[in-house]
């Protein structure tokens, strides 16, 4: 792939999957090391047929399973978490399910941008799994998106065309920080810029989403959230019981951070979005929690005075009013970020917006970590 002219990124697509240690860095050492060691690489042909062939038969989700010792029945819980397939992009999807209860289901980002055909096969499949009634739509329960990268979120309009999703879970993102994204994008196309000019009202205009509640996380006041209780209340029984998992979450007012958007211009909508309280879960009855964490480190690096002077050219971008006006007032936007930030670590693609981590209620079991970091618990169910 190296001598075939593949760029990084390209070639991580290919490799990266849980359980396997393989980053950038890798990728450089390699392209700058001495080979003459190493196994001969594959013959072009033999790359053009590797690669053929993933195209047109990918490769299997990635998943985990867990159950309690009394196996799938009596209170027995099952957790199953699968990494989709969707080449430089993320898409995960879970389940937990206790005794006959019915499931509680949910997705974690939805996008790629180099293989959309892939991620909209993959949700068609998880939707069929699903069995819903026919001329019904599978319900999700959640829709998390961990941050708004394109790589991210591409694939969410067409999730809300296929499943009843009852609710999105946001990152609250401030506007010169959606902004900065917009001006690192290599294809800001109309339905992008959009998004990032108010979130929850593009949401609310796209087919599926008017009906879901949209629960915005607020930037975190802290570190990241430690581990769960050692000993919390006991979660519902569910040998006989066939009531849904209900999700249980604590919400506060639209928050004065809000006032940083454009009167008139930008987030719009935000008032019809509830605001999960700083500190709180997602807790289903006891019985499983989710633990998002908005961090703030990017906030707080941010000079003092630069949203009131990023305004204008925000104003600029979304005044252009054809491809050439519009690609000179996006690059002028990423000139002064660039300029504010110089080289720093601080960019859009470099910061955590809502990882989210799941945990049982009990004693943990296990650590996964990805690569951004994000860490997922597990345990027995108490």
């Amino acid at each position: 792939m190296i001598d075939a002219g593949l760029a990084d990124q390209k070639i991580h697509a290919f490799f990266s999957q849980p359980g396997r240690d393989f980053n950038h860095n890798k990728i450089s050492t390699l392209r700058s090391a001495d080979r003459s060691s190493l196994p001969q690489p594959a013959t072009r042909t033999e790359l053009q047929a590797f690669l053929d062939g993933w195209s047109t038969c990918p490769p299997r989700s990635y998943f985990w399973k867990y159950c309690n010792d009394k196996g799938f029945f009596e209170d027995a819980w099952l957790v199953e978490y699968r990494f989709h397939p969707v080449g430089q992009g993320m898409l995960r999807s879970g389940e937990l399910r206790q005794g006959r209860r019915q499931p509680f289901t949910w997705i974690y980002d939805c996008g790629s941008v180099t293989a959309t055909t892939q991620v909209e096969s993959e949700l068609e499949d998880l939707c069929t799994a699903r069995n819903a009634a026919p001329g019904s739509k599978p319900k999700l329960d959640f829709v998390a998106l961990s941050h708004f990268d394109a790589d991210h979120i591409s694939g969410l309009v067409y999730l809300l065309g296929l499943f009843e999703v009852k609710m999105i879970l946001l990152p609250f993102l401030q506007l010169w920080q959606r902004f900065w994204i917009a001006a690192s994008s290599d294809d800001l196309d109309e339905d992008f810029l959009q998004f990032l000019v108010d979130p929850v009202g593009y949401l609310r205009g796209v087919d599926g989403g008017e009906e879901a509640t949209v629960v915005i996380v607020l930037p975190s006041a802290d570190a990241p959230p430690s581990a769960p209780d050692a000993d919390p209340p006991e979660g519902p029984r569910g040998e006989f019981d066939y009531q849904p998992m209900k999700l249980r979450l604590k919400t506060e007012p639209v928050p004065q951070v809000a006032g940083s958007e454009i009167p008139g211009v930008t987030g719009r909508r935000l008032l019809e979005a509830e605001f999960l309280k700083v500190g709180s879960v997602l807790d289903i009855e006891g019985l499983w929690e989710f633990v998002p964490y908005n961090d703030a480190h990017q906030t707080k690096l941010c000079p003092a005075g630069f949203p009131a002077t990023v305004e204008p050219l925000i104003k600029a971008l979304l005044a252009a009013n054809d491809p050439t006006a519009r690609k000179n007032a996006q690059e002028a936007l990423k000139d002064h970020y660039d300029t504010t930030f110089g080289g720093s670590p601080l960019s859009p693609q470099n910061y955590l917006a809502v990882p989210l981590r799941r945990s049982g209620v009990d004693t943990c079991r296990g650590i996964f970590r990805d690569r951004r970091d994000l860490t997922w618990q597990y345990g027995q169910a108490h």
